[in-house]
């Protein structure tokens, strides 16, 4: 190890040390359920509300994490090369495809964790060109389903957005784009429960939002705390602006009945 090893991987929080062990614990014990106990899962984008898997106790495999995850074992040349070869432009969104990437190039001597096993769903927004295409295209390689969730754009975007969305959340989105999120995640529930033979608790989801809701509150502390120091060289008030939404979310699943990528394409070149 190098002295600029050593200085990288040092840890002078203690905090610090306890994430990273939390971190590694957590990918023991997601390997353990997907890979090793076979268990149901899902793959889904980071943007996708991930809260019902938790509520249903779904183990869940966010794209952004496995891709960072396959970086962080040096494969992601490897995988960009497989796409190469089988023809896809280069344009599209590399950090996102490289699962599709891995499933494609098919090694499980090399692939991590021996690569992925069927996924009872694929679910993503579709918040870019190339987004529906390497989660179609995934799902179909892993013999699997791709549930998509739009992503309409907005009739009116207030520029100081970020300064209304705690308290006027329906003025903000659009009530119109919250009613077709709630209905599309009624399906989703709909199908995780037919997959799983698991029965969604919208008490489990409430008492699950209500933690997030405590965590952000912490977090809001924690920002604002940082824009009352002398000197702060920046400010961005969208930070502490944007949390608490998911209490909205679940408002809005309990009155009716109960997620940004870059664009570019993503197609094989003919």
């Amino acid at each position: 190890m190098t002295a600029a090893d050593a200085s990288r991987s040092r840890k002078d929080l203690q905090c610090t040390a306890d994430a990273l062990a939390h971190q590694r614990q957590f990918g023991a014990e997601l390997k353990r359920r997907v890979v090793e106990n076979g268990d149901p899962f899902v793959v889904a984008q980071a943007d996708t509300p991930h809260e019902l898997f938790h509520a249903m106790d779904i183990p869940l495999i966010t794209n952004q994490w496995w891709s960072a995850y396959i970086s962080a074992k040096q494969l992601s040349a490897r995988y960009f090369k497989v796409l190469e070869q089988r023809g896809y432009a280069g344009n599209g969104c590399r950090y996102c495809s490289l699962g599709l990437a891995c499933t494609l190039a098919n090694d499980p001597s090399t692939a991590p964790w021996g690569g992925l096993p069927k996924p009872i769903a694929l679910v993503a927004r579709l918040t870019c060109d190339c987004i529906q295409h390497v989660f179609g295209q995934w799902a179909a390689a892993l013999d699997s389903e791709f549930f998509p969730l739009e992503a309409p754009a907005w009739t009116h975007k207030d520029a100081a957005w970020f300064e209304k969305s705690n308290d006027r959340w329906e003025e903000v989105f659009q009530a119109d784009r919250i009613e077709l999120l709630v209905e599309e995640m009624r399906v989703l529930i709909a199908l995780l429960e037919k997959k799983t033979n698991r029965r969604f608790s919208e008490a489990k989801l409430t008492a699950l939002m209500e933690k997030i809701n405590e965590q952000e509150g912490y977090i809001a502390a924690t920002v604002s705390g940082f824009y009352r120091r002398p000197n702060a060289e920046y400010h961005d008030s969208s930070v502490a602006s944007r949390l608490r939404v998911g209490r909205r979310a679940r408002q809005a699943l309990s009155r009716r009945g109960g997620g940004t990528g870059q664009g570019g394409g993503f197609r094989q070149q003919q």
